[in-house]
């Protein structure tokens, strides 16, 4: 800083500056993304063979081999088998050409067949599709058709013939290159995981170390996890096609078996992808329907089984993302980087998702695209309440079973739900006509859920006294019905007051129930509800009082008891309470 200069203070951005901030940055990582696919896209498939691969040079490591020779080894292997597969995949495409002559008549007499009802617009499509696949495999790997063209062009034109070697060489060095270098990458991922591990951690602050060493060590243990597993029921999964796919006479079955392996890393859409050229040879080599309806019945019949039944099993769930953000996230890669982009979606999405647990600035990602419920039971079920939609709030009701199921609901979901509410209503975040409405959906739901109706009883063998307004009292009515179902007592709610207020009419008619209960989910505090509880003392000396408050477990817990008055947090135990009571 130079002579005179005064230091300026450091400002924060305000939360309007850090949101267009955070746009900007997201924009030019959008476009980074885009326009540097050369060199990302092989860096984004690296680091996902180098959590494949890491486990295995994790158990050479472990068993002596030095860090190097077992990166060797397993870099080694893989390409070994990437080769293998690469040649095998190749033949199964050049035996494929030889038959699509044959495959091409038996389509189009199907289209034909099926011309007078639904015009055969996609069988006819799938002819012109192999059409087009025979021309390019012809001409890719120097067939009959396309060696008469080359041959007439080379006695014509000399030069031509130079130009179209140079394409090819070209268009085969094209990813040859990506291969090449997304093998350096891999290697040197793979060698230098430590160190980058730490750099990492480095540039996302040391304050923030434990955060960030958490989030890669779950980002790497669940993308190794799930390509582990994954790979492993996909491998069983195309063994099976195999079986199965040869058994019904489906011309290259290895070639579609292959595929299926492959594609299943897509979730939810992949297998469907790998299906369609079985179910089109199927059409092709059967002058019948059966064998084509057979394919699709194995697909759809495996697919189930296999997601429902196998990777619960194996896996425990999917890699954390929901259906809907999956979709989202493998058509943006998709349009970004190509079928490539579609097999990265779902680890790039993980690793976002990860990371955006253990980040607030990406907690948005996670959210978004995070299979985790994104509210709470009861934050959900107070979301009901909201929209009054009394239907879907029944449900929770109905799954309740009888007796004490009611009460575990009451407890567990609808009261802290409530709780929200009366919160809501005392800081003015919802209106009285709005609390009124949550009250009427409240019992709708009741009535629907339980057959009760929390107004229905007019007199008891306890009454249940709200605390302060509509949520408290709606509460206090839904509350002695479930209690008079589940205790075979009879309990009563005050219908026209709450309060003190309720207290003094109960005073002025003589009710003669022996236990009174001050009842709050949050419309009162624990200063008010304690000086309630004297003032029922005071006005009924021999009855016992009872005060339920949602937020005073603590009390509960040790059982304290105030001279006549009894605390608690629970349904449960207020029906304990008020059993022993009679």
């Amino acid at each position: 800083m130079r002579e005179g200069e005064r230091a300026c203070p450091i400002r924060h951005p305000i939360p309007a500056q850090r949101t267009v901030a955070e746009i900007v940055i997201s924009a030019i990582v959008v476009v980074a993304v885009v326009y540097g696919r050369e060199v990302l896209m092989p860096l984004s498939l690296a680091a996902v063979i180098a959590f494949m691969l890491s486990p295995a040079v994790a158990w050479l490591a472990k068993r002596g081999a030095p860090r190097l020779v077992a990166i060797a080894l397993v870099l080694s292997t893989f390409i070994g088998v990437a080769l293998f597969s690469a040649t095998l995949f190749s033949s199964q495409i050049v035996s494929l050409t030889g038959s699509l002559a044959t495959y091409k008549s038996n389509l189009a007499e199907k289209a034909r067949s099926l011309s007078p009802a639904t015009g055969g617009g996609a069988l006819q499509r799938a002819v012109d599709s192999l059409d087009a696949l025979r021309n390019e495999v012809d001409r890719q790997t120097g067939g009959t058709a396309a060696d008469d063209q080359i041959r007439v062009v080379v006695e014509s034109e000399p030069a031509r013939g130079v130009q179209g070697l140079v394409e090819t060489m070209r268009s085969a060095l094209g990813p040859a290159e990506m291969a090449l270098l997304t093998l350096v990458y891999v290697a040197v991922l793979l060698a230098g995981q430590y160190d980058l591990v730490d750099r990492v951690v480095r540039l996302a602050g040391v304050e923030n170390m434990s955060e960030s060493s958490a989030a890669l060590s779950m980002a790497g243990e669940r993308l190794s996890r799930f390509f582990l597993h994954q790979g492993a029921i996909n491998l069983g999964f195309a063994a099976v096609t195999l079986a199965v796919l040869a058994t019904l006479g489906i011309p290259n079955a290895l070639l579609w078996a292959m595929a299926v392996a492959l594609l299943r890393f897509i979730p939810f859409i992949g297998v469907f992808v790998a299906a369609l050229p079985p179910l089109l040879l199927a059409a092709a080599v059967s002058p019948h329907w059966g064998l084509l309806l057979g394919v699709l019945a194995y697909f759809l019949i495996m697919e189930l089984v296999t997601s429902n039944l196998v990777e619960p099993v194996v896996m425990g769930r999917h890699a954390g993302l929901s259906p809907l953000a999956f979709i989202a996230a493998g058509s943006f890669w998709w349009v970004v980087w190509g079928p490539v982009g579609l097999l990265l979606a779902a680890p790039l999405t993980t690793t976002l998702v990860v990371l955006g647990q253990f980040f607030p600035s990406m907690r948005y990602i996670t959210l978004l695209f995070g299979d985790q419920p994104p509210l709470t039971p009861e934050q959900e079920y107070y979301h009901r309440l909201l929209a009054r939609d009394s239907t879907t709030a029944a449900e929770v009701f109905e799954s309740a079973g009888e007796s004490g199921g009611a009460l575990a609901v009451c407890d567990q979901i609808v009261l802290p739900a409530l709780a929200i509410a009366a919160m809501d209503f005392r800081d003015h975040r919802i209106s009285a006509e709005r609390a009124e409405a949550i009250a009427a959906t409240l019992r709708e739901a009741a009535e629907m859920g339980l057959q009760i109706s929390p107004d229905g009883a007019v007199d008891g063998d306890g009454t249940i006294i709200p605390g302060l307004g509509p949520i408290d009292a709606a509460a206090a009515r839904l509350v002695a019905a479930v209690l008079s179902r589940t205790t075979g007592r009879a309990f009563v709610a005050a219908q026209a007051s709450t309060g003190l207020l309720a207290l003094a009419s109960l005073k002025a008619e003589g009710s003669g129930t022996e236990a009174l209960v001050l009842f709050t989910v949050g419309g009162l505090g624990h200063a008010q509800m304690t000086h309630m509880a004297r003032r029922a003392s005071a006005l009924f000396p021999d009855r016992r009082v009872i005060v339920f408050e949602r937020e005073d477990r603590a009390r509960e817990a040790v059982g304290e008891e105030e001279g006549s008055t009894l605390r608690c947090a629970t349904l449960a135990r207020l029906g304990q309470l008020l059993t022993l009571e009679q």
